[in-house]
């Protein structure tokens, strides 16, 4: 596989363009048997017993390939009872480990590679099913989508591995260029001196104090990550990953429970112009961000709401109008942009 680098003038400096051999190639799914990564780049405690990579990597009949799911946290239905979301999870492991619950559930059960949430003041909105990262996490995601269809996704990352002896230096290189086209913010971490523990950059990075963005990348050498946190102790050297993390808004939530990771991976306008420079799979675009308003018009519109309200529902008692005539009015209302008053046939009903 050939990584497009130079699709766009801006992708790579001349310099790069010219020394930089396209030998990167992508992982396959085979490739990565046996191996249990970490959920996350920052390191993270992990059961599993993670095995030694020992088959070649990236067979040349992948190519082009796809995104898979590396981390997935949902929360189900509200007509999802706990003991049917842990049936689910007996799938993977019969003797859960009590876990702390966390962001106001009263209860968790951790089932190695998946959390489940019930209970307390956030448990009304539903259970809330957290899988993690490593080569399960795609079979797990697709069991967890046809047990349970309507959920609603609040975090997503896919991820694409790819190795040779100039992936980092070219993946990192699109991925800087991209952000400079788009005006995303970058930031690094990481040995970026030596290049001995392993580097990250991230593009739309979180803030301190701020809550997630609702689409961020990074690309890290994941062999070093893997050396260096004494899970694999062979991992190849020139291992890098590509992660795109989605935090979807709550009105975007309920369309992502179907989405592919591709589709997922392309969910952003300098997502998708990194896809296409790598060459990946094209599927459709989603979309996170649906609606746009002005936060004083938002304002309004929720002021207008409560107060007429109790209006509303006096109405609605007094069967003053007819659900009918209200939604005409309403629509009336809606196409005119202007109150166009109540129709004839509510007036000559009514002595006023």
């Amino acid at each position: 596989m050939k990584i497009d680098s130079t699709s766009e003038s801006d992708c790579l400096s001349p310099a790069s363009q010219t020394d930089a051999p396209n030998t990167c190639r992508r992982e396959s799914a085979g490739d990565r048997a046996g191996a249990y990564t970490p959920y996350c780049n920052t390191g993270c405690t992990f059961r599993q017993n993670i095995g030694t990579i020992d088959k070649p990597f990236f067979p040349s009949s992948l190519d082009p390939a796809s995104f898979r799911f590396d981390w997935y946290q949902a929360t189900l239905d509200k007509n999802i009872e706990p003991f049917q979301a842990l049936q689910w999870g007996q799938w993977l492991d019969d003797r859960p480990h009590p876990a702390r619950a966390m962001h106001g559930y009263e209860v968790c059960h951790d089932y190695g590679q998946a959390l489940i949430s019930y209970g307390g003041k956030t448990g009304v909105h539903g259970v809330h099913v957290q899988i993690m990262g490593g080569d399960v996490c795609p079979e797990l995601v697709q069991y967890l989508r046809h047990a349970f269809p309507v959920h609603r996704p609040s975090r997503i990352d896919v991820c694409m591995d790819f190795r040779g002896p100039e992936a980092w230096e070219q993946l990192s290189a699109v991925a800087l260029s991209v952000a400079s086209k788009f005006g995303v913010p970058t930031a690094t971490a990481g040995d970026w001196i030596e290049g001995k523990a392993g580097r990250t950059l991230y593009l739309n990075p979180r803030k301190k104090g701020k809550e997630a963005p609702t689409f961020m990348a990074r690309v890290y050498e994941k062999g070093h990550q893997l050396r260096g946190l004494g899970h694999v102790p062979d991992a190849p050297l020139d291992w890098v990953r590509l992660e795109f993390e989605l935090h979807p808004p709550k009105h975007a939530r309920g369309p992502l429970a179907s989405a592919s990771p591709d589709e997922l991976a392309r969910s952003s306008r300098w997502g998708r112009c990194i896809c296409d420079r790598l060459g990946t799979v094209s599927a459709a675009r989603v979309r996170l961000n649906t609606r746009r308003i002005k936060p004083h018009v938002l304002g309004s519109v929720e002021t207008m709401l409560s107060q007429y309200a109790g209006v509303i529902s006096e109405v609605k008692r007094d069967s003053w109008l007819t659900r009918e005539e209200w939604m005409q009015v309403c629509g009336d209302l809606w196409d005119s942009g202007a109150y166009p008053g109540l129709p004839q046939s509510v007036r000559d009903s009514y002595d006023f």
